[in-house]
C-alpha cells in the first residue's frame, strides 16, 4: 500500500511519511475483509468551493476578518492540475484577502503538496508564529 500511495498525488509523498497519510485515509473493506480502500473525507476537499460563483466568493472574502493562514506549495502539481483553470479567480480572492483582512497571511513555500509531512521544517516556524500572534488577539487558536 505504501508503494501505491507514493505513486499517487503526483509523487509528492515519500515512503517515510506515507504511513501517516495512510493511517487516516484507508479503511478495511466491509465486503472483502483483509482488503483495504482509500476513504477520503470529502468535506476536506476545497475544489467543491469552485462551484460558487466568483462574485459571491469575492463578497465572502471581503467579509472574512478572522486569522487565516494560506500556505501554498510552489511545487504543487496537485494545485496546478486541479486549480490551474481557476488561477485568475484564486489570485483575485487572495488579493482581496490581502487588502481586506489584516490577519490574512499568504506564503509560497518551496516544497510539494504534502510539505507538512515531507518538509515540516519549512513551515513549522510560520505556523507557530501565526498561532502565537493570533492567540494574543483573542482568537480561539
Amino acid at each position: 500500500m505504501i508503494e501505491k500511495v507514493t505513486q499517487l498525488v503526483f509523487k509528492s509523498l515519500t515512503k517515510e511519511v506515507a504511513p501517516y497519510l495512510l493511517r487516516r485515509n484507508i479503511q478495511e473493506s466491509k465486503l472483502h475483509p483483509g482488503k483495504f480502500h482509500f476513504a477520503n473525507d470529502g468535506r476536506l476537499k476545497y475544489h467543491l468551493l469552485m462551484t460558487i460563483p466568483q462574485q459571491i466568493s469575492i463578497e465572502l472574502a471581503k467579509q472574512l476578518n478572522m486569522p487565516y493562514l494560506y500556505l501554498r506549495a510552489a511545487k504543487n502539481h496537485v494545485y496546478d492540475h486541479y486549480f490551474h483553470p481557476y488561477q485568475v479567480e484564486i489570485t483575485e480572492i487572495v488579493d482581496i484577502l490581502k487588502k481586506s483582512n489584516s490577519k490574512f497571511e499568504y506564503h509560497v513555500i518551496d516544497s510539494s503538496h504534502h510539505m507538512h509531512l515531507t518538509e515540516p521544517e519549512k513551515i513549522s516556524s510560520i505556523v507557530s508564529q501565526f498561532i502565537e500572534k493570533n492567540r494574543a488577539i483573542g482568537s480561539k487558536l
